[in-house]
């Protein structure tokens, strides 16, 4: 386990892991965002598909977006929003996403990566000769591994969402 934290690999996955999640977070997030858009803005009756929403929001702010945002105690439409936020609403939030999903990625798999070595050393503790490679000692049983991710999760949460 000594080596695992001075050896590359432990700050490999962390980077890793905190880029792959801001990179997913930054693609997908206007997504989720017309996601929401066609939910709240369809009807019983009626759906609105995707390039129906593109186009309320092209229309009604532009490509760039102006206006300012009414009071609170103003708005009564999701697309009275719209209408005065523009295009920039769609990203509005995104920095701080990004950062919790980063540390909650980058936590998530170093402690994973921590935790699958110690599965494997004590899993080869016993082992005659010692193995040098995770493969001679064979899979760590789905339990393990279950609860190895679940307790990576909660750390993870804990760190990200505090």
């Amino acid at each position: 386990m000594p080596e695992l934290l001075t050896s590359n690999t432990f700050a490999t996955h962390a980077v890793a892991a905190a880029g792959s999640v801001a990179l997913g977070t930054v693609l997908s997030y206007s997504l989720d965002t017309f996601k929401v858009l066609i939910q709240v803005c369809s009807g019983s009756r009626k759906r609105l598909s995707m390039a129906q929403i593109l186009d309320r929001v092209r229309v009604i702010s532009g490509y760039s977006g102006s206006g300012r945002p009414p009071p609170v105690s103003n708005v009564r439409r999701l697309s009275d929003v719209i209408s005065l936020e523009g295009w920039g609403a769609l990203w509005r939030g995104l920095r701080p996403g990004l950062v919790q999903d980063s540390i909650f990625g980058g936590i998530f798999f170093s402690s994973w990566q921590f935790l699958h070595g110690a599965m494997m050393e004590w899993k080869a503790a016993g082992m005659d000769p010692i193995p040098r490679f995770d493969e001679e000692i064979g899979p760590s049983s789905p339990v393990a591994i279950s609860l190895a991710a679940g307790v990576s999760g909660i750390v993870a949460a804990a760190a990200s969402h505090s």
